[in-house]
């Protein structure tokens, strides 16, 4: 039968839909993806049945829709976690005043026993230490409380801030309508402090290594804040006089207004310096520029900016399609990168771009994501 031949030749490690692809298209001589096979139309009743055992190897959970298991698992994974009291948990910490947090500690509720994965929360005022229900979420929350709490040893990180911030810088942010000057500060020092955990080894795990951790960042934050200073001292007023300029723009440019403020959007919000990086902040001001330049154009007439919009934002398209089926990837990082250095070479062309890009290298770079995620 059909089904044989194909479990002939089918890798079980590898994933059905991947392997049904791939061998039906050896079969056969065509090319067949994996999102190709269209599952809405299977009749329920020819769908497989998952199945979540449990440590007896007894049907915990079951369902035909390996998502909604998946959910439901996470759920019940949560309650477990969640019912649990262990000693380990701590709230309204402001130092590390504890020897070890371990990796992972066994918890045991509603008849089940679980592995909990301990973190530190960021908590704003303060850090708590928590039960995450995957590695994942663990690193996630660990990174952002151990950033609050090496925050909590530094000596007035925003006024350290203020002091390096001229009087124009300081107006731009205070008028700005995108974020206020807190969330300004706040990434800024946020930024500052990612960039010096990851150059000194950061995540840490027992007192002695965060305090060490803390001594070597505190030596540093004050070179570090003055290269975020700088960034903020150029992009936030290029941000305001583009939103100015942009105000006035001509009636038949609404629809390259329209893009305008949204590539800003993308840019500048709230948190884009910790999103980015430090390293990248450069690239950020050279963008800025780009839609300046723009911008400026645009005030003469709207020239050929027609036509490289549509093909920005065509690729965009394209790459937000790619990202809603695929995890994030180094690749994909990098195909974001590209798709900004296109406008710099679609819109500003004398700015430069950081390395050689064009519409066919980005639709490559496009059929290579979507080959990976077949």
């Amino acid at each position: 039968t059909a089904a044989g031949i194909v479990l002939e030749h089918a890798d079980p490690g590898e994933p059905l839909l991947a392997e049904l692809a791939r061998v039906l298209g050896r079969l056969y001589g065509v090319e067949i993806r994996a999102g190709d096979f269209a599952l809405d139309g299977v009749p329920a009743y020819l769908r497989p049945i998952f199945l979540v055992l449990d440590g007896a190897g007894q049907p915990f959970l079951e369902s035909r829709d390996l998502g909604a298991l998946r959910a439901q698992l996470d759920e019940e994974v949560r309650a477990v976690v969640d019912s649990t009291e262990h000693d380990l948990e701590r709230k309204g910490l402001r130092s590390w005043d504890f020897d070890v947090l371990p990796r992972t500690v066994i918890t045991e509720g509603l008849g089940h026993r679980v592995d909990a994965y301990p973190a530190l929360a960021d908590r704003d005022e303060s850090v708590d230490v928590v039960l995450a229900m995957s590695p994942e979420e663990q690193s996630d929350l660990h990174w952002d409380g151990l950033r609050r709490l090496l925050r909590f040893a530094m000596p007035s990180p925003v006024r350290s801030l203020d002091r390096l911030l001229d009087n124009d810088t300081k107006l731009s942010i205070v008028a700005s309508s995108r974020h206020g000057r807190a969330d300004w500060y706040n990434d800024a020092i946020d930024s500052c402090l990612d960039a010096l955990m990851l150059r000194h080894g950061a995540p840490v795990w027992q007192r002695s290594a965060f305090d060490s951790l803390a001594e070597r960042v505190r030596a540093d934050f004050g070179d570090e804040l003055a290269v975020v200073a700088r960034h903020l001292a150029t992009a936030a007023p290029l941000l305001a006089s583009i939103d100015r300029a942009v105000t006035v723009l001509p009636a038949p440019s609404v629809e390259a207004k329209a893009d305008v403020l949204s590539h800003l959007g993308r840019l500048v919000y709230p948190g884009y310096m910790t999103g980015v990086g430090v390293e990248r902040l450069d690239d950020v001001e050279r963008y800025l520029r780009g839609v300046a330049h723009r911008v400026d154009r645009l005030t003469g007439g709207r020239g050929r900016d027609d036509e490289a919009r549509r093909r920005c934002v065509a690729l965009e398209a394209e790459f937000g399609a790619v990202v809603a089926t695929t995890p994030w990837s180094e690749e994909r990082e990098t195909l974001a990168w590209m798709l900004e250095e296109f406008r710099v070479s679609e819109f500003a062309q004398p700015l430069g771009t950081r390395t050689p890009v064009s519409e066919k290298r980005i639709r490559s770079a496009l059929a290579r994501l979507r080959q990976a995620s077949a």
